[in-house]
Parts: structure tokens; C-alpha cells; sequence
């Protein structure tokens, strides 16, 4: 793990009163709404009040990447089939949290740290309007913070017990959102019918 990172996660822990959760908003210059939302002080109390001032949230805005062609050397045979380029200023940040790339980005990320390692789970982020990007971050904070209260106060220090109660929350959202997706859309279609 990086300095960086466990720099920061051991600063939170020794803060009385805080979970061993932590949460990380991920967005590029490409997502001005959710800048305009983490930019704005009404909208980070508010965040904060909602997280229940018991778990530390941060944002990074990692170099967006682009896409391009790839490298083909002299005397190499290659398909000219766009790829994605990651900058090099990137790597370590998406490398520590298991991310893809910044093609993924807006995202939440809910990670705490077990054994030297980073575990964590993800929030997909929307940056359609500024009411969107507030929203999908609002919810996520909320999803968090309700399983953060649903755990006993003697194990909120226990990073594999609060690590799993907001993983299992984070699922059940995912999935009840894939379902509620699929029941809409068979309404639709049920009302395209005669």
C-alpha cells in the first residue's frame, strides 16, 4: 500500500469517534457536475451531516485518460484499433484501488484497510445534472452511513466487521437497482402492447 494512503487511513483511525471506513469520491475534469457539487460548502455539510460526522470522506480528481491509438514498433504487425491510455500519473492511485481505469470515473469507493491491503467496494456516480451528481453521492453516503449505524459500537473499530456490513450493503443496493431496472423496463414494454 502507499505511503499516501496509509498515511491517511492511520491519521483517521487515531481520530476518537471515527469508523474504520473510508469513503472516496473519484472524478476527472470530464464530470463538472460533480465538481460543482464537492466545490459548493452547502453541499459538503450536508454530505457531512449525513455521514453522521463518523466516517471520513475524501475526493481525488486523477488526469482523465484519453483514447488512442496503440504503440506499434518498427517491424511489428498491429491493429489500428482505438485503445484507452492511462497517464502515468495515474497509475498508482487506480493500482492501490483496483480501478480499471478512469473510463470507470465518477465513482464512490468504500475502503478500509485489512492486513496491508485495500479492500473495498464501489458506487457508480451520475454526472448528469448537478441534482444527479449530488444525489448519487447523497445516496451513497447514505447506504454507508445506515450500515456504519447498524453496527455494534465495540466492533466499529474491527476494519473486517465494518468492511463487510457496508460491503453487503453496497450489494443489496446494486442488486435491488438492477431489479427495480428490469421492472421497469417490463412495464414499458408491457404498455407497448395492445
Amino acid at each position: 500500500m502507499s505511503s499516501w494512503v496509509s498515511s491517511l487511513v492511520e491519521e483517521r483511525r487515531s481520530q476518537k469517534g471515527l469508523v474504520d471506513v473510508f469513503g472516496l469520491i473519484l472524478f476527472t475534469d470530464e464530470h463538472p457536475n460533480i465538481k460543482k457539487v464537492l466545490r459548493d460548502d452547502d453541499y459538503w455539510s450536508s454530505l457531512h451531516e449525513i455521514s453522521g460526522k463518523k466516517w471520513a470522506i475524501f475526493s481525488i480528481k486523477p488526469k482523465k485518460g484519453i483514447i488512442g491509438f496503440p504503440e506499434i514498433r518498427p517491424g511489428q504487425m498491429g491493429l489500428m484499433v482505438p485503445v484507452w491510455k492511462e497517464p502515468k500519473e495515474n497509475k498508482e492511485l487506480l493500482s492501490e484501488f483496483g480501478i480499471q481505469s478512469t473510463e470507470q470515473l465518477p465513482l464512490f469507493v468504500a475502503f478500509t484497510h485489512i492486513n496491508g491491503k485495500i479492500v473495498k467496494s464501489e458506487l457508480q456516480l451520475s454526472d448528469s445534472s448537478i441534482d444527479d451528481a449530488y444525489c448519487s453521492i447523497k445516496k451513497s453516503v447514505a447506504i454507508i452511513t445506515e450500515a456504519i449505524n447498524n453496527i455494534l459500537p465495540e466492533n466499529e473499530k474491527n476494519p473486517v466487521g465494518t468492511h463487510a456490513a457496508v460491503a453487503l450493503a453496497i450489494d443489496d443496493f446494486k442488486k435491488w437497482s438492477s431489479l427495480r431496472k428490469g421492472v421497469d423496463f417490463y412495464v414499458w414494454i408491457k404498455g407497448l402492447m395492445p
